[in-house]
């Protein structure tokens, strides 16, 4: 990368963290360590572009499961802008994000919010998650020439299939499944106990393209709507790379 490339970038950069910044003190979010360049794009994801807004369950005592909660901002959302007798539960598997994610729950008070070092899989046990030089962490080994991921280690950590998860924690509902998982949802979903589906009201996911024929978006569709799933938002995002990524969100028949 030249020198001008190098600034841009960093320019780029500073200008979003800055920006992540001002959105935080608008909306009292506290963290508790310096902001950086990948916290800034989920922050501005959450609370201003408003990403998983659709079919949430503002102010309303719900049951809310967040896969991939990242270091903590949309549990924290959730803390937020749910009543007060809500539960979130709040699932990341790798261990420096889950150690960010609790220290920011405890910094911003979150009662509400249960967290779980887990990932959620299509079976219950243990998997390598590949680890990737930006956060972008998955369950699914990529190819070496894609696009945006580059993994260079892994690690081995528990997972769980969703009706397991749902059994374990006693669950009668869920309201709001939200979902970002770097792929691993095609085999979440998709490997499911059909009860599973049972429970849950509202799944609203970012999809993306792990450039595979038996994992892609519109097979996922299909299938959630033999569930009883309607399509409530479906948009792909914007972007110069060789991508097909965006937004689902798909909620049962009159709900």
């Amino acid at each position: 990368m030249s020198y001008l490339a190098r600034f841009i970038d960093q320019y780029r950069s500073s200008r979003k963290t800055k920006l992540a910044q001002t959105i935080a003190a608008k909306n009292n979010l506290k963290v508790a360590y310096e902001i950086d360049s990948d916290d800034a794009s989920v922050i501005i994801d959450i609370y201003l572009k408003r990403v998983y807004n659709t079919c949430f369950p503002f102010y309303e005592d719900a049951v809310i499961v967040d896969i991939g909660a990242h270091r903590g901002f949309f549990s924290i959302f959730c803390d937020t802008y749910t009543g007060g007798k809500s539960t979130i539960y709040a699932l990341e598997p790798e261990p420096s994000n889950f150690r960010k994610l609790t220290d920011n729950l405890g910094i911003n008070h979150c009662t509400k919010v249960l967290p779980h070092n887990i990932a959620v899989s299509g079976e219950t046990g243990t998997q390598q998650l590949y680890i990737s030089k930006s956060v972008n962490h998955s369950l699914i080994r990529l190819q070496e020439d894609h696009p945006y991921i580059d993994q260079d280690t892994s690690i081995t950590i528990q997972t769980t299939s969703l009706l397991d998860f749902i059994k374990k924690e006693n669950l009668s509902r869920i309201d709001f499944l939200k979902i970002d998982c770097e792929g691993c949802e095609y085999e979440m979903l998709l490997n499911s106990d059909s009860s599973c589906f049972d429970y849950i009201s509202t799944i609203s996911m970012e999809f993306h393209d792990i450039h595979s024929p038996e994992y892609n978006v519109h097979k996922l569709v299909t299938h959630l709507k033999r569930h009883g799933y309607e399509i409530v938002r479906y948009e792909f995002q914007e972007t110069p790379l060789p991508l097909q990524m965006g937004i689902l969100v798909m909620s049962k028949a009159g709900h």
